[in-house]
């Protein structure tokens, strides 16, 4: 009875916004250019993410104090931007711009609400993308300002795009006609939408010194131990001379400071009021070791924006598979899905009450990422994808170039782990689920400054949808289990008992294991596994229980003369060795225990597949792990 009461509560939000006044149904997934030199401030992210349609009027509050707080920054408006991809040519806007009624000191902004006092309006017809506005008789030196937008005429079914954001700055009114009170307005968080209108404020900041900016940076995308990095960023001189600056680029050692690196980034003859893009042309040499460093951002030859410190991963390990998470409605929505491979593993999750597979543990998966619809599709879990993947433009590449990031993607376990044994002697249907993680290499400076890593595991079983067989979460045996520090030489361990009465014998299970950082820090994901669980551990009764194989590779990479050691071999395994083309390069029957694979095998730097397959008491198992080896 708990467990159905909890799964009602949780499937609550779906419910009312699926139903309710305010609607969000998936948007195009496509990422809009900001091709203006001008200064452009805004919430979203330049990504039609949801199109939302149900409230008569809207609105984006832009506290323009948010960006330079010690210098009282206010705001010159010269136009309002505009991105609506929804080809709705029918969709005309009312905009106006108003100050804020009630001023609140705290953070809440549930109590804040437009003004009565309006310093512009416009009618909108047909829009395009990135349309501007032009507003006449706006002050200047603007602190707050809201935008309200009205929908002339209104009708069910217009929708306004939206991007993946906080949604603290987005508001609907959902009160009369009439605006009688400013607490029918709610922001689109409150309503359980971590959203951002497509609406953003063109103009210039009021500032008392010179100002640089930082819009962007960019270490690269070679961020492993001993590689040399180009440091690249886009700038911004809100001031009205031209200007010269350095950033100033520091790499904290986590171990030993002395061997922290400083670089001084050159900024020089920016055009006032404009963005300036620069390369750091010399590069920097990564530390040799993998590790977690603290990056420190700061200008250093004017007052700046202030620049929030953040941390970069130098890891090396490699990761078993790249993790894909399919949230769907039901069974006949599964549209378009990458297929399984050694590389690639989908999970699926069906959070509605509609399907015959919906269960707690998908509604439990489905409320961390903070998800309010339906379909999702989630790559290792910081990118995600608010629209069905066959409604992705193909000319975009975003879900190719998700995998292609995930495919260099590193970790810091080394080692691992995942043993099934009977728990007693008096219930054989008991089991003992017992995960061990090793870190033998990455060092760490501080392991709860912006990581905050989980521990994950779950039983998830074999289904046939539309002719492929798709793996569907059972059991959680862990979930969100916040881990303690794993620093270079550490290790974890975790144990959970299941019993598995509740599993059906005639189908295939697995049990897939990892580890992910916090939604608050992006929810990456740092460490992915899985483990068959085969018949023999999942029936009840007299038959014999049969320890199930497990295929290590160390070390992970590979590198120079090191020879490939492989463990946990059955007796008479065939041993394969493939590389990304699916070209085998080797292949040999080796004993049981443990062997080492010689260098030479390897002609070439680059990521390889070993595969395993063994007998063992009239059973087959076949294992696939992933490993790089450099030269």
């Amino acid at each position: 009875m708990r467990r159905a009461v909890l799964l009602l509560l949780w499937l609550l939000p779906i419910l009312a916004y699926a139903s309710g006044f305010l609607e969000i149904v998936p948007g195009t997934g496509v990422k809009f250019q900001d091709e203006s030199k001008e200064y452009h401030f805004c919430y979203h992210n330049f990504r039609d993410d949801f199109h939302l349609s149900g409230p008569r009027k809207w609105a984006v509050r832009f506290d323009f104090r948010d960006y330079a707080p010690s210098d009282s920054a206010s705001f010159n408006l010269r136009a309002i931007r505009i991105y609506n991809p929804t080809e709705n040519t029918n969709l005309s806007l009312k905009l106006s711009l108003r100050n804020e009624a009630v001023q609140h000191p705290t953070p809440d902004l549930s109590f804040v609400y437009p003004g009565e006092l309006v310093y512009s309006t416009q009618n909108v017809g047909t829009i395009t993308n990135g349309q501007e506005i032009v507003f006449s008789g706006v002050p200047d030196s603007l602190k707050v300002l809201w935008l309200v937008i009205e929908m002339e005429p209104w009708n069910q079914g217009m929708y306004l795009a939206a991007s993946e954001g906080s949604g603290y700055n987005s508001y609907y009114y959902y009160g009369p006609s009439t605006e009688v009170e400013g607490n029918y307005w709610a922001s689109l968080r409150g309503a359980g939408f971590n959203s951002e209108l497509l609406f953003g404020a063109v103009g210039s900041f009021n500032l008392n010194t010179p100002r640089v900016e930082l819009l962007s940076f960019s270490l690269g995308d070679n961020l492993s131990p001993g590689s040399r990095i180009y440091p690249s960023c886009t700038v911004y001189n809100h001031s009205s001379n031209q200007v010269s600056d350095h950033l100033k680029i520091k790499l904290n050692h986590p171990t030993n400071p002395a061997d922290s690196l400083v670089v001084m980034m050159p900024l020089a003859n920016l055009s006032p009021q404009s963005e300036s893009s620069f390369f750091f042309s010399e590069g920097i040499i990564l530390p040799s070791e993998p590790m977690r460093m603290k990056l420190n951002l700061s200008f250093t030859d004017n007052p700046a924006f202030s620049i929030a410190d953040s941390y970069i991963n130098i890891f090396s390990e490699t990761l078993e598979y790249i993790q894909v998470e399919q949230f769907r409605s039901d069974t006949n929505a599964m549209g378009l899905v990458v297929e399984d491979n050694a590389e690639i593993q989908n999970l699926f999750y069906f959070p509605n009450l509609n399907s015959d597979l919906s269960n707690l543990e998908a509604v439990q998966r489905f409320n961390f990422y903070q998800f309010n619809s339906l379909p999702k599709t989630v790559v290792m879990g910081n990118q995600r994808f608010h629209q069905p993947l066959e409604q992705i433009p193909a000319d975009s590449l975003l879900f190719q170039s998700a995998i292609a990031q995930a495919q260099n993607a590193k970790g810091f376990i080394s080692r691992f782990s995942c043993e099934i044994s009977p728990a007693d002697t008096i219930n054989s249907q008991n089991r003992n689920f017992s995960f061990s993680l090793q870190n033998e290499r990455t060092h760490f400076e501080n392991w709860n400054s912006g990581f905050r890593p989980s521990f994950y595991a779950g039983i998830f079983e074999q289904n046939q949808f539309q002719g492929r067989d798709c793996f569907v979460i059972k059991h959680w045996l862990a979930f969100d289990v916040q881990l303690q520090t794993i620093s270079q030489g550490q290790s974890y361990g975790f144990t959970a008992g299941y019993n598995i009465s509740e599993l059906d014998t005639t189908k295939v299970y697995r049990v897939y294991y990892w580890i992910q950082d916090s939604m608050a820090n992006g929810a990456q994901i740092y460490f992915t596994a899985w483990e068959p669980l085969v018949h023999s551990q999942a029936v009840s009764g007299s038959d014999q229980y049969v320890s199930v194989p497990r295929l290590q590779v160390a070390p992970n990479p590979c590198r120079g003369a090191e020879k490939l050691q492989i463990s946990g071999l059955e007796s008479h395994s065939r041993i394969s060795i493939y590389n990304l083309r699916g070209q085998k390069i080797y292949s040999e029957i080796l004993p049981a225990g443990s062997a080492s694979i010689s260098p030479a095998v390897f002609s070439v730097s680059g990521i390889y597949f070993i595969r395993s397959e063994s007998q063992k008491l009239g059973r087959k198992y076949t294992q696939t792990k992933k490993f790089s080896y450099i030269k």
